[in-house]
C-alpha cells in the first residue's frame, strides 16, 4: 500500500493541483458546534488550505439538497 499523504485534506488539493481543475466539489454532513469541531472536517481543511475554488454541498436531507457554500 502506498501512502501519499498522511493528511486527505492535502492529497485532495494536490491531485487536483496535479490534474489543473478549475473546481474542487466536495459534501458536507452539515454538523455543527462540538461534533464539528471535535472531528475535524476535512472538508473545512481543503477549504482553508486549496487555492482551487471549492464548492461544499450539503447532502441530502428529505429529499431536498442544494450547494449552499462556495469558496475560492
Amino acid at each position: 500500500m502506498h501512502v501519499e499523504h498522511e493528511d486527505p485534506y492535502k492529497a485532495i488539493i494536490d491531485v487536483a493541483n496535479a490534474e489543473a481543475c478549475d473546481l474542487i466539489v466536495m459534501a458536507s454532513h452539515g454538523r455543527r458546534g462540538i461534533s464539528a469541531i471535535v472531528l475535524g472536517s476535512e472538508t473545512v481543511k481543503v477549504l482553508t488550505h486549496s487555492t482551487i475554488p471549492v464548492l461544499v454541498y450539503r447532502a441530502a436531507r428529505a429529499g431536498l439538497s442544494s450547494p449552499y457554500f462556495a469558496a475560492s
